[in-house]
């Protein structure tokens, strides 16, 4: 059975990977005992792992509004933290940075943009990384229109439609978009998965 070692260090127990994570931020946190608990054993010489949370500097606009910018701050999220945390005199074992923001989107053949949520996932060992996305939902102009054009918050316009406080650390705004069907936690689960695929799934390098 895997152990969730998240408040200590014990160097000397072999095979104890350290994963830190450049947010604390509560469903980004969940997802990733979500996945460790389901890949961890996947990967090379893992028997348990250990959390360690940062805040991490995304070095992007606050909201992001493009995917490029929810990618670039996955990956600066991750890279951050990585050179932030020592073990003794290792970084660690892996680093995880997640970013969630609106991209925009032309039908073909017009210039009507839509407007879609999504979430970002990057995972770095300190040699390679890789990205991983949660899918993508349709933003009404309501929600997306503050965002866009007088450059509020997301979570202070999600907030103030629904009628609920701190909507970001529980369901997310993709929590209120589907009525809980798909929550916050649920995205970035989707988008660490695929990111630490390519650590454990030899087709990546044979």
């Amino acid at each position: 059975m895997i152990q969730h070692r998240q408040n200590f260090l014990i160097p000397w127990i072999k095979n104890l990977l350290n994963i830190a994570i450049g947010t604390k931020n509560r469903p980004k946190v969940n997802a990733c005992k979500s996945v460790l608990g389901k890949i961890c054993g996947y990967l090379p010489d893992a028997a348990e792992y250990k959390i360690i949370t940062r805040t991490g500097s995304p070095d992007v606009p606050e909201m992001p509004l493009s995917i490029d910018d929810m990618m670039s701050g996955a990956r600066n999220r991750a890279v951050n933290v990585f050179e932030q945390i020592l073990i003794g005199n290792s970084q660690p074992d892996y680093a995880i940075g997640m970013e969630g923001g609106l991209f925009l989107k032309s039908l073909p053949g017009s210039n009507f943009l839509l407007t879609f949520l999504q979430s970002w996932a990057y995972v770095y060992n300190g040699t390679r990384g890789y990205w991983g996305s949660s899918g993508a939902i349709q933003v009404p102009d309501k929600i997306a229109r503050p965002v866009l054009d007088q450059h509020e918050e997301l979570a202070e316009v999600i907030d103030r439609i629904s009628g609920e406080k701190n909507v970001r650390s529980g369901t997310g705004a993709v929590g209120i978009l589907t009525r809980g069907e798909i929550v916050r936690e649920d995205f970035f689960y989707q988008a660490l998965i695929f990111a630490f695929s390519p650590f454990y799934n030899d087709i990546y390098t044979s």
